[in-house]
């Protein structure tokens, strides 16, 4: 514990305000996806995965003090190591092994075009619950890093961590149904907490 970071008050503050926008912007919105899958287990398990990648980011990142590398590995093992238990148990697959990694892999690569060919509403219990894991896990993590990016230019420092969620939001709708039920969530929610972060990360 001797080697871990300690944070001054006012540095820890701003990590956690940081840390609590990345999430509850992911959870706005992964909800989007509300209206694609059945059940609310997809939310519970992309904000699972975000959660575990803000924290592995900070502990790695501003804790200890190393590369961002070696969080976004960090998060490439917990995608892998609970994985399978999260997403793959209506397969048989609940154990972390070569033919669970292999799944997990190809919903990586391929499940975006699984979901978009599968008519709504989508099994809450099926594999393709590996996509909402793993875009939690890396907007967690992007965001979180790019909110530790220091520069004299607010202008740019400021908006950077939005962009994951950005992105995030986007695919959600690209991915999800034509007339999401949440379009208000999706949109109002979102921007009212995006607006906010933006002001306190431009204040600061």
């Amino acid at each position: 514990m001797r080697y871990l970071r300690r944070l001054t008050l006012g540095q820890a503050r701003w990590v956690g305000i940081d840390a609590a926008f990345v999430l509850a912007l992911t959870g706005a919105a992964l909800a989007g996806l509300g209206s694609t899958f059945t059940g609310s287990e997809f939310w519970w398990i992309g904000m699972l995965g975000a959660f575990l990648a803000v924290l592995t980011t900070v502990v790695v990142v501003v804790m200890l003090r190393w590369p961002s590398a070696v969080a976004a590995l960090v998060v490439v093992v917990w995608y892998f190591l609970l994985g399978p238990v999260l997403t793959l148990r209506s397969q048989g697959l609940a154990a972390a092994g070569p033919d669970s990694w292999r799944v997990l892999v190809d919903e990586a690569l391929f499940g975006w075009k699984d979901l978009l060919t599968t008519l709504p509403p989508v099994d809450g219990e099926s594999r393709l619950l590996a996509l909402p894991w793993l875009l939690g896990l890396v907007t967690g993590l992007l965001a979180m890093v790019l909110s530790l990016v220091h520069t004299r230019r607010p202008l740019v420092a400021a908006p950077l961590p939005l962009l994951p969620p950005l992105a995030l939001l986007a695919l959600v709708i690209l991915l999800g149904v034509g007339r999401p039920e949440s379009l208000w969530l999706q949109g109002g929610v979102f921007a009212v907490l995006a607006l906010a972060w933006l002001g306190l990360r431009y204040g600061r």
